[in-house]
């Protein structure tokens, strides 16, 4: 963006700027700090000090607050022309929530002694601020209130790791592999009834099936199936165990599918959508063996319970908050650029799992786990 442009570009699109003259404008921009910022990378973080008041002039970013489940929640999304860090350079208080890049962001950081001389002096940007700040409270105490009622119905189960409930039935989780295909029932109301099953297909002639539930486990050889046939082939098998321990699919409350990549794009679970499927496809060139299949058998199970909630679960969520000098190669930078090519972690799922388990086994808030 050139000179002319950027200046342009204070003077139109940043609302904050709109009743004050240009010479005002460029006095202002001319004391702040221009400054760049790579995805996923904290402009401001929790608990810093505050020393700045930001405009994004390029970029797409995000306010959000971390819960004590590691869950990360959005509180407002920030285009070109959005502004950030109000509260606290408002307040004086230090930051109580992270503006995090969300691809490469160019941004104007207005220190706090011009944000003073020059911003707070003009009453109709405070009332613009204010009412921003009010939004934003908004939305912070309602995802607040919403944590403290999930904490207060499952105190004993802080990190929201277990699947019982109070409605019977039954929580598929399904990883389907180009050689295995995992899978697990958990029961909603008796977790010494969950079954857990591994399909091998390795062998194209034959197909072996191992299926427990607590000390017991069966195993059936059989002919090779396509995946359409996965719930019946669940059902025979479990079978096995007994009639209190085989799969019917009309038990099933929800899907959770592990899909192997999900790029900068997915940051957490969520809930499956065409848009999503077509999203998990595009993102096969990362992992061309994998998300083809896994998204194989997240459409034959939405076909065949399609009344049900389908989760993604993706293996790369969890390293999202890696910092650039994390997950950037030293590599041209326009391989990263341009065709993606970075560090993104994998088997998140365990590692978010074992982390959140170990917090509750030592009775400490996540956070207080990190070394």
């Amino acid at each position: 963006m050139s000179e002319i442009d950027l200046k342009r570009f204070f003077l139109e699109q940043v609302r904050l700027f709109e009743h004050f003259p240009a010479d005002k404008v460029e006095e202002i921009v001319s004391q702040g700090q221009l400054a760049s910022y790579e995805g996923n990378e904290a402009i401001l973080e929790t608990g810093d000090d505050s020393k700045y008041i930001g405009v994004l002039i390029t970029g797409h970013a995000e306010i959000s607050i971390t819960d004590n489940t590691g869950t990360r929640s959005v509180l407002s999304q920030l285009g070109p022309g959005d502004v950030f860090g109000v509260m606290s350079i408002l307040t004086g208080e230090r930051l109580s929530a992270d503006v995090i890049a969300g691809n490469r962001c160019y941004v104007l950081l207005i220190p706090q002694a011009v944000f003073n001389a020059h911003i707070l002096t003009n009453p109709k940007a405070i009332a613009y601020l204010s009412r921003l700040l009010l939004d934003r409270m908004r939305n912070m105490s309602l995802d607040i209130v919403a944590g403290q009622t999930a904490s207060t119905a499952k105190s004993d189960d802080p990190y929201a790791l277990s699947l019982l409930t109070g409605q019977p039935g039954k929580v598929v989780a399904l990883n389907v592999g180009v050689s295995q295909i995992h899978f697990g029932i958990y029961d909603t109301k008796d977790s010494g009834a969950d079954v857990h099953g591994i399909v091998d297909n390795a062998d194209p002639a034959v197909v072996c099936i191992t299926v427990m539930v607590g000390t017991q486990v069966k195993t059936q050889m059989r002919e090779p199936f396509p995946i359409t046939e996965l719930f019946r082939v669940m059902q025979e098998a479990t079978r096995l165990l007994g009639d209190a321990f085989t799969f019917h699919a009309e038990e099933v409350l929800a899907i959770g599918h592990r899909v192997v990549h999900g790029g900068s794009k997915f940051s957490s679970a969520v809930v499956i959508t065409p848009q999503v499927i077509t999203e998990i496809e595009a993102l096969s060139v990362f992992a061309p063996l994998h998300n083809p299949v896994n998204v194989e058998g997240i459409r034959m199970a939405m076909s065949q319970l399609p009344g049900v909630p389908h989760v993604a679960v993706f293996d790369t969520a969890f390293h999202q908050t890696l910092p650039p000098y994390a997950y950037l190669y030293g590599l041209p930078y326009d391989l990263y650029k341009q065709e993606g090519i970075r560090r993104y972690g994998f088997h998140g799922t365990s590692h978010r799992y074992v982390s959140l388990k170990a917090a509750e086994v030592v009775k400490r808030p996540l956070a207080a786990c990190r070394t």
